[in-house]
């Protein structure tokens, strides 16, 4: 009797191990929990840095100077919407204040940027101030130009 006992135990187990394993997706040779897979939602990509301008510089007939935060939302570019947001810092201290929106012009760069850069046209005092034409964020061999100003 104990015999089986021991044998339908070991049979049980086994059957329901086999359940499992045949509910179980394989991906690549490897077994993922379906939880998994529900809990790994695409998330669209939110880059910001922090830059401050010492000098004043025109960035879409804006003049900048001093303490800006740059936020580039992807999925807003995906979908054709202004995905540069250059916000100030308001009366909070807190950068709330949008100063500037728009959807820029993604460029490819063959190197990584080290840091966040911000690249700026010459100064001519004939012109007037420089202006930003482009950023980069650490990390990344993507550009993110400047459109033209419509006046």
């Amino acid at each position: 009797m104990k015999r089986q006992m021991f044998l339908f135990t070991i049979v049980s187990v086994l059957l329901a191990a086999g359940l499992v394993m045949a509910q179980t997706p394989v991906h690549k040779g490897h077994q993922i929990p379906p939880i998994l897979e529900q809990i790994k939602p695409a998330q669209p990509e939110i880059q910001k840095a922090v830059v401050q301008f010492i000098e004043p510089v025109k960035l879409l007939g804006a003049v900048l100077k001093g303490d800006y935060l740059f936020l580039h939302d992807e999925a807003r570019m995906a979908q054709g919407e202004p995905c540069t947001s250059i916000y100030a810092r308001g009366e909070t201290g807190k950068f709330d204040r949008l100063v500037v929106s728009f959807h820029c012009i993604p460029v490819d760069r063959e190197v990584p940027a080290e840091q966040f850069k911000v690249i700026i046209s010459a100064t001519n005092p004939a012109i007037g101030l420089p202006e930003v034409l482009e950023y980069r964020f650490a990390g990344s061999t993507e550009g993110h130009k400047v459109p033209q100003a419509t006046n």
